[in-house]
Protein backbone atom coordinates (compact mmCIF):
# COMPACT_ATOMS: atom_id res chain seq x y z
CA UNK A 1 0.00 0.00 0.00
CA UNK A 2 2.97 2.29 0.54
CA UNK A 3 3.89 4.14 -2.65
CA UNK A 4 5.09 7.51 -1.43
CA UNK A 5 7.12 9.59 -3.83
CA UNK A 6 9.71 12.10 -2.70
CA UNK A 7 9.22 15.45 -4.40
CA UNK A 8 11.07 18.69 -3.89
CA UNK A 9 10.82 22.04 -5.58
CA UNK A 10 13.59 20.84 -7.88
CA UNK A 11 11.19 18.23 -9.26
CA UNK A 12 9.07 21.06 -10.60
CA UNK A 13 10.10 23.39 -13.43
CA UNK A 14 12.66 26.00 -12.41
CA UNK A 15 9.91 28.56 -12.06
CA UNK A 16 6.73 26.65 -11.34
CA UNK A 17 4.45 29.65 -11.52
CA UNK A 18 5.84 30.84 -14.83
CA UNK A 19 5.97 27.39 -16.39
CA UNK A 20 2.45 26.51 -15.35
CA UNK A 21 1.06 29.90 -16.21
CA UNK A 22 2.62 29.95 -19.66
CA UNK A 23 0.19 27.41 -21.21
CA UNK A 24 -2.71 29.51 -19.98
CA UNK A 25 -1.65 32.63 -21.81
CA UNK A 26 -3.69 31.46 -24.77
CA UNK A 27 -6.78 31.89 -22.63
CA UNK A 28 -6.22 35.62 -22.53
CA UNK A 29 -8.06 35.83 -25.80
CA UNK A 30 -11.21 37.51 -27.01
CA UNK A 31 -13.18 34.47 -25.88
CA UNK A 32 -11.91 34.76 -22.31
CA UNK A 33 -12.38 38.51 -22.25
CA UNK A 34 -15.91 38.09 -23.54
CA UNK A 35 -16.53 35.49 -20.85
CA UNK A 36 -15.17 37.84 -18.21
CA UNK A 37 -17.44 40.62 -19.39
CA UNK A 38 -20.40 38.26 -19.29
CA UNK A 39 -19.57 37.16 -15.74
CA UNK A 40 -19.11 40.74 -14.60
CA UNK A 41 -22.41 41.70 -16.21
CA UNK A 42 -24.24 38.88 -14.45
CA UNK A 43 -22.63 39.65 -11.11
CA UNK A 44 -23.45 43.29 -11.62
CA UNK A 45 -27.11 42.45 -12.04
CA UNK A 46 -27.06 40.35 -8.90
CA UNK A 47 -25.41 43.13 -6.94
CA UNK A 48 -28.04 45.56 -8.19
CA UNK A 49 -30.83 43.37 -6.83
CA UNK A 50 -31.92 44.41 -3.33
CA UNK A 51 -30.81 41.77 -0.77
CA UNK A 52 -33.54 39.49 0.48
CA UNK A 53 -32.34 39.82 4.06
CA UNK A 54 -29.88 41.59 6.30
CA UNK A 55 -27.80 38.39 6.28
CA UNK A 56 -27.41 38.44 2.51
CA UNK A 57 -26.51 42.11 2.66
CA UNK A 58 -23.87 41.38 5.29
CA UNK A 59 -22.42 38.55 3.19
CA UNK A 60 -22.11 40.83 0.16
CA UNK A 61 -20.32 43.47 2.22
CA UNK A 62 -18.14 40.99 4.05
CA UNK A 63 -17.02 38.94 1.04
CA UNK A 64 -14.30 41.30 -0.30
CA UNK A 65 -13.10 42.00 3.23
CA UNK A 66 -12.79 38.30 4.05
CA UNK A 67 -11.20 37.51 0.69
CA UNK A 68 -8.54 40.19 1.10
CA UNK A 69 -7.94 39.02 4.66
CA UNK A 70 -7.32 35.46 3.50
CA UNK A 71 -4.86 36.58 0.83
CA UNK A 72 -3.11 38.69 3.45
CA UNK A 73 -2.26 35.49 5.33
CA UNK A 74 -0.58 33.75 2.39
CA UNK A 75 3.17 34.00 1.87
CA UNK A 76 5.31 35.42 0.78
CA UNK A 77 3.59 38.63 -0.30
CA UNK A 78 0.65 38.66 2.12
CA UNK A 79 0.60 41.71 4.37
CA UNK A 80 0.46 39.51 7.49
CA UNK A 81 2.70 36.73 6.16
CA UNK A 82 6.04 38.49 5.80
CA UNK A 83 8.87 36.01 6.30
CA UNK A 84 6.88 32.97 5.20
CA UNK A 85 7.58 30.95 2.08
CA UNK A 86 5.49 31.36 -1.10
CA UNK A 87 2.22 29.47 -0.97
CA UNK A 88 2.31 29.06 2.81
CA UNK A 89 -0.87 29.88 4.72
CA UNK A 90 -0.20 31.24 8.19
CA UNK A 91 -2.71 30.42 10.91
CA UNK A 92 -2.35 33.83 12.55
CA UNK A 93 0.08 36.75 12.56
CA UNK A 94 0.28 36.35 16.35
CA UNK A 95 3.82 35.27 17.22
CA UNK A 96 3.42 35.02 20.98
CA UNK A 97 0.72 34.63 23.61
CA UNK A 98 -0.48 32.64 21.78
CA UNK A 99 2.17 31.74 19.18
CA UNK A 100 0.29 30.77 16.01
CA UNK A 101 2.64 32.03 13.32
CA UNK A 102 2.83 28.55 11.81
CA UNK A 103 1.23 26.76 8.90
CA UNK A 104 -1.25 23.91 9.43
CA UNK A 105 -1.81 21.32 6.71
CA UNK A 106 -5.53 21.29 7.54
CA UNK A 107 -6.00 25.05 7.49
CA UNK A 108 -4.03 25.41 4.27
CA UNK A 109 -6.10 22.74 2.55
CA UNK A 110 -9.37 24.36 3.57
CA UNK A 111 -8.19 27.82 2.51
CA UNK A 112 -7.01 26.70 -0.89
CA UNK A 113 -10.08 24.57 -1.48
CA UNK A 114 -12.07 27.80 -1.28
CA UNK A 115 -9.57 29.71 -3.42
CA UNK A 116 -9.56 27.00 -6.07
CA UNK A 117 -13.36 27.13 -6.18
CA UNK A 118 -13.18 30.90 -6.69
CA UNK A 119 -10.54 30.48 -9.40
CA UNK A 120 -12.51 27.80 -11.24
CA UNK A 121 -15.54 30.08 -11.21
CA UNK A 122 -13.56 32.99 -12.65
CA UNK A 123 -10.06 32.87 -14.12
CA UNK A 124 -7.60 35.08 -12.23
CA UNK A 125 -3.87 34.91 -13.13
CA UNK A 126 -2.80 36.35 -9.77
CA UNK A 127 -4.84 33.78 -7.86
CA UNK A 128 -3.50 31.05 -10.11
CA UNK A 129 0.03 32.04 -9.11
CA UNK A 130 -0.85 31.52 -5.45
CA UNK A 131 -2.45 28.14 -6.15
CA UNK A 132 0.65 26.98 -8.00
CA UNK A 133 2.86 28.21 -5.17
CA UNK A 134 0.69 26.21 -2.79
CA UNK A 135 1.25 23.09 -4.89
CA UNK A 136 5.00 23.70 -4.83
CA UNK A 137 5.12 24.31 -1.07
CA UNK A 138 2.98 21.20 -0.49
CA UNK A 139 5.41 19.10 -2.51
CA UNK A 140 8.29 20.38 -0.40
CA UNK A 141 6.49 19.87 2.91
CA UNK A 142 5.71 16.26 2.06
CA UNK A 143 9.42 15.53 2.06
CA UNK A 144 10.22 17.25 5.37
CA UNK A 145 11.11 14.80 8.15
CA UNK A 146 9.21 15.67 11.32
CA UNK A 147 8.21 14.24 14.72
CA UNK A 148 5.34 12.29 13.10
CA UNK A 149 7.68 10.46 10.74
CA UNK A 150 9.16 10.40 7.26
CA UNK A 151 7.89 10.42 3.69
CA UNK A 152 9.11 6.95 2.77
CA UNK A 153 6.40 5.24 4.85
CA UNK A 154 3.96 8.14 4.73
CA UNK A 155 3.80 8.78 8.47
CA UNK A 156 5.32 12.24 8.15
CA UNK A 157 2.31 13.41 6.14
CA UNK A 158 0.21 13.23 9.30
CA UNK A 159 2.17 16.06 10.93
CA UNK A 160 -0.18 18.86 11.91
CA UNK A 161 1.88 22.02 11.51
CA UNK A 162 5.19 23.34 10.24
CA UNK A 163 7.25 26.48 10.54
CA UNK A 164 6.41 29.09 7.92
CA UNK A 165 9.80 28.60 6.24
CA UNK A 166 8.80 24.98 5.44
CA UNK A 167 10.93 23.42 8.17
CA UNK A 168 9.69 20.98 10.79
CA UNK A 169 8.06 22.12 14.02
CA UNK A 170 9.62 19.91 16.68
CA UNK A 171 7.81 21.13 19.80
CA UNK A 172 5.17 19.22 21.73
CA UNK A 173 1.86 19.03 19.87
CA UNK A 174 -1.16 16.84 19.27
CA UNK A 175 0.05 14.52 16.54
CA UNK A 176 -0.73 12.92 14.20
CA UNK A 177 -3.71 14.71 12.66
CA UNK A 178 -4.95 12.59 9.79
CA UNK A 179 -7.35 14.94 8.02
CA UNK A 180 -4.61 17.21 6.65
CA UNK A 181 -3.45 15.02 3.74
CA UNK A 182 -7.05 14.43 2.66
CA UNK A 183 -7.92 18.13 2.70
CA UNK A 184 -4.77 19.03 0.81
CA UNK A 185 -5.54 16.39 -1.81
CA UNK A 186 -9.09 17.72 -2.23
CA UNK A 187 -7.81 21.25 -2.82
CA UNK A 188 -5.18 20.26 -5.37
CA UNK A 189 -7.54 17.84 -7.12
CA UNK A 190 -9.91 20.74 -7.73
CA UNK A 191 -7.19 22.65 -9.55
CA UNK A 192 -6.04 19.52 -11.40
CA UNK A 193 -9.54 18.97 -12.75
CA UNK A 194 -9.57 22.55 -14.02
CA UNK A 195 -6.29 21.88 -15.83
CA UNK A 196 -7.71 18.75 -17.44
CA UNK A 197 -10.87 20.54 -18.52
CA UNK A 198 -8.82 23.32 -20.10
CA UNK A 199 -6.49 21.14 -22.13
CA UNK A 200 -3.56 20.77 -19.73
CA UNK A 201 -3.89 17.18 -18.58
CA UNK A 202 -0.13 16.66 -18.92
CA UNK A 203 0.55 19.38 -16.34
CA UNK A 204 -2.02 17.86 -13.99
CA UNK A 205 -0.45 14.43 -14.40
CA UNK A 206 3.22 15.39 -14.29
CA UNK A 207 3.17 18.12 -11.63
CA UNK A 208 0.05 17.81 -9.50
CA UNK A 209 -0.70 14.09 -9.48
CA UNK A 210 2.53 13.04 -7.68
CA UNK A 211 1.65 15.39 -4.80
CA UNK A 212 -1.96 14.21 -4.72
CA UNK A 213 -0.90 10.57 -4.95
CA UNK A 214 1.23 10.84 -1.81
CA UNK A 215 -1.72 12.17 0.17
CA UNK A 216 -4.11 9.58 -1.24
CA UNK A 217 -1.65 6.84 -0.36
CA UNK A 218 -1.50 8.16 3.20
CA UNK A 219 -5.29 8.13 3.47
CA UNK A 220 -5.54 4.62 2.05
CA UNK A 221 -2.90 3.32 4.44
CA UNK A 222 -3.80 5.11 7.68
CA UNK A 223 -7.54 5.84 7.47
CA UNK A 224 -8.37 3.33 10.22
CA UNK A 225 -5.77 4.66 12.68
CA UNK A 226 -6.66 7.05 15.49
CA UNK A 227 -5.28 10.58 15.85
CA UNK A 228 -6.18 14.07 17.01
CA UNK A 229 -9.34 15.74 15.74
CA UNK A 230 -9.57 19.08 13.96
CA UNK A 231 -9.72 20.98 17.27
CA UNK A 232 -6.47 19.27 18.33
CA UNK A 233 -7.94 18.35 21.70
CA UNK A 234 -9.56 14.93 21.24
CA UNK A 235 -7.59 11.77 20.45
CA UNK A 236 -9.56 9.04 18.76
CA UNK A 237 -11.56 8.58 15.57
CA UNK A 238 -13.09 11.74 14.09
CA UNK A 239 -16.13 11.96 11.82
CA UNK A 240 -14.71 15.08 10.17
CA UNK A 241 -11.48 13.23 9.41
CA UNK A 242 -13.30 10.19 8.03
CA UNK A 243 -15.59 12.33 5.86
CA UNK A 244 -12.60 14.26 4.49
CA UNK A 245 -10.73 11.04 3.78
CA UNK A 246 -13.70 9.50 1.97
CA UNK A 247 -14.12 12.55 -0.22
CA UNK A 248 -10.41 12.65 -1.04
CA UNK A 249 -10.40 9.05 -2.23
CA UNK A 250 -13.59 9.44 -4.27
CA UNK A 251 -12.30 12.59 -5.96
CA UNK A 252 -8.85 11.06 -6.35
CA UNK A 253 -10.35 8.10 -8.20
CA UNK A 254 -12.27 10.51 -10.41
CA UNK A 255 -9.15 12.52 -11.23
CA UNK A 256 -7.20 9.36 -12.02
CA UNK A 257 -9.86 8.31 -14.52
CA UNK A 258 -9.78 11.77 -16.09
CA UNK A 259 -6.02 11.37 -16.52
CA UNK A 260 -6.48 7.98 -18.18
CA UNK A 261 -5.52 5.56 -15.41
CA UNK A 262 -6.90 4.04 -12.23
CA UNK A 263 -6.36 4.69 -8.52
CA UNK A 264 -7.08 1.17 -7.31
CA UNK A 265 -6.44 1.95 -3.64
CA UNK A 266 -8.88 4.87 -3.84
CA UNK A 267 -11.61 2.69 -5.27
CA UNK A 268 -10.92 -0.15 -2.84
CA UNK A 269 -10.73 1.85 0.40
CA UNK A 270 -13.39 4.54 -0.11
CA UNK A 271 -16.32 2.12 0.48
CA UNK A 272 -14.72 0.93 3.72
CA UNK A 273 -14.46 4.50 5.01
CA UNK A 274 -18.07 5.17 4.05
CA UNK A 275 -19.10 2.09 6.01
CA UNK A 276 -16.96 3.19 8.97
CA UNK A 277 -18.67 6.58 8.97
CA UNK A 278 -21.96 4.88 9.85
CA UNK A 279 -20.49 3.93 13.24
CA UNK A 280 -20.55 7.58 14.33
CA UNK A 281 -24.34 7.62 14.42
CA UNK A 282 -25.72 7.50 17.98
CA UNK A 283 -29.20 5.89 18.03
CA UNK A 284 -29.83 7.09 21.58
CA UNK A 285 -28.72 10.68 20.99
CA UNK A 286 -30.09 10.69 17.42
CA UNK A 287 -27.14 12.57 16.01
CA UNK A 288 -23.68 11.93 14.62
CA UNK A 289 -20.91 11.77 17.21
CA UNK A 290 -17.99 14.04 16.44
CA UNK A 291 -15.50 11.54 17.88
CA UNK A 292 -15.40 7.89 18.92
CA UNK A 293 -12.88 5.28 20.10
CA UNK A 294 -11.54 7.48 22.89
CA UNK A 295 -11.28 4.83 25.58
CA UNK A 296 -7.79 5.59 26.86
CA UNK A 297 -5.91 8.76 27.65
CA UNK A 298 -3.52 9.64 24.82
CA UNK A 299 0.17 9.88 25.64
CA UNK A 300 0.05 13.65 25.48
CA UNK A 301 -2.43 13.93 28.35
CA UNK A 302 -0.38 11.55 30.46
CA UNK A 303 2.73 13.60 29.78
CA UNK A 304 0.99 16.85 30.76
CA UNK A 305 -0.45 15.26 33.89
CA UNK A 306 3.02 14.09 34.92
CA UNK A 307 4.47 17.56 34.24
CA UNK A 308 1.81 19.19 36.41
CA UNK A 309 2.30 16.80 39.29
CA UNK A 310 6.06 17.32 39.10
CA UNK A 311 5.35 21.01 39.79
CA UNK A 312 3.21 20.10 42.80
CA UNK A 313 -0.02 20.93 40.95
CA UNK A 314 -3.05 18.69 41.16
CA UNK A 315 -3.89 17.19 37.76
CA UNK A 316 -6.17 14.43 36.57
CA UNK A 317 -7.63 13.18 33.31
CA UNK A 318 -11.42 13.61 33.23
CA UNK A 319 -13.89 11.22 31.61
CA UNK A 320 -16.50 12.89 29.43
CA UNK A 321 -20.12 12.51 30.56
CA UNK A 322 -21.33 11.99 27.01
CA UNK A 323 -23.76 14.90 27.00
CA UNK A 324 -22.28 16.42 23.85
CA UNK A 325 -20.96 14.89 20.62
CA UNK A 326 -18.18 13.13 22.51
CA UNK A 327 -18.64 9.49 23.43
CA UNK A 328 -19.39 8.92 27.14
CA UNK A 329 -16.37 7.77 29.12
CA UNK A 330 -13.86 9.27 26.71
CA UNK A 331 -10.75 10.54 28.46
CA UNK A 332 -10.25 13.79 26.61
CA UNK A 333 -9.79 16.56 29.18
CA UNK A 334 -7.03 17.29 31.66
CA UNK A 335 -8.02 19.09 34.84
CA UNK A 336 -5.18 21.19 36.26
CA UNK A 337 -5.07 23.30 39.39
CA UNK A 338 -5.72 25.35 41.27
CA UNK A 339 -2.52 27.13 40.36
CA UNK A 340 -1.41 30.55 39.06
CA UNK A 341 -2.13 31.03 35.36
CA UNK A 342 1.56 31.55 34.64
CA UNK A 343 2.34 28.12 36.09
CA UNK A 344 -0.53 26.45 34.24
CA UNK A 345 0.65 28.05 30.98
CA UNK A 346 4.15 26.77 31.64
CA UNK A 347 2.82 23.24 32.10
CA UNK A 348 0.33 23.16 29.25
CA UNK A 349 2.12 25.34 26.73
CA UNK A 350 -0.87 27.69 26.39
CA UNK A 351 -3.29 24.94 25.44
CA UNK A 352 -6.94 25.93 25.40
CA UNK A 353 -8.33 26.44 28.90
CA UNK A 354 -11.98 25.59 29.46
Amino acid sequence: MSFFHGLTLEAFPANLTSSLAQPFMSYLSSALLLGSVAVQHILGNIAATPPASDLESFIQRQYPIAYDGVLCNIGSEGCQAQGSSPGVVIASPSREDPPYFYTWTRDSGLVFKSLVDIFVDKFDPALQDKIQQYVASSAQLQGVSNPSGELWNGEGLGEAKFNVDLTAFTGDWGRPQRDGPALRAIAIIGYAKWLVSNGHASTAEDVLWPVVQNDLAYVAQYWNQTGFDLWEEVYGSSFFTAASQHRALVEGASLARALGFQCKSCEAIAPHILCFMQSFWSPSAKHILANTSMTVSPPRLKKLRAAARAQGVTAEVIADAGRTQIEAGSLTVLGVGPAPKSLVDKITGHLKLL
